[in-house]
């Protein structure tokens, strides 16, 4: 009698590759997650910074005071530049110039203490502790402004 040679996988070589592949997408898988949020986040930051920038900018060009007002519609964060027409006006009065939309669906917060402005010679007008932060419930990232500039701190936490 011939026999006949068999090839292929044994059921017990089959059940040893998908166990090491349910291992490896265990591991991988929370990895890919936590990478995807700091990209979240690390996009934000850009995202907040120039904008904070292009308002000294803005303020220069255009020769009027600049102001931010930040809005919570339906979950989502909005911070707008503003144009305004004096100095005395409320920082949420004036012309909206431009818009920074930040889902918060993203697990990402926005918390900001801007009450004053920019005005047209680009110096901030406002209070020492004027800050914009960006936190993710691990980590934040604030940005301060002051006089003649913007300074940036990073730190473990929800924003201080």
């Amino acid at each position: 009698m011939n026999k006949v040679a068999q090839s292929g996988f044994s059921m017990l070589e089959m059940l040893i590759s998908v166990a090491i592949m349910a291992t490896m997408a265990s591991i991988l898988f929370p990895m890919a997650h936590y990478h995807y949020r700091q990209g979240i986040m690390t996009q934000y930051q850009a995202q907040a910074e120039y904008f904070l920038k292009h308002a000294r900018i803005i303020a220069m060009e255009k020769g009027r005071n600049v102001s931010f007002c930040q809005k919570n519609i339906s979950g989502q964060y909005i911070l707008e530049l503003r144009l305004r027409g004096s100095a005395h006006s409320n920082v949420c009065s004036g012309e909206v110039y431009r818009t920074l939309p930040l889902s918060s669906q993203d697990g990402i917060e926005l918390v900001t203490h801007l009450s004053g402005y920019y005005d047209p010679r680009g110096k901030y007008q406002g209070g020492a502790h004027d800050n914009l932060c960006l936190h993710n419930h691990k980590n934040h990232l604030r940005f301060t402004l002051s006089a003649y500039g913007l300074a940036e701190s990073k730190g473990t936490g929800v924003c201080p």
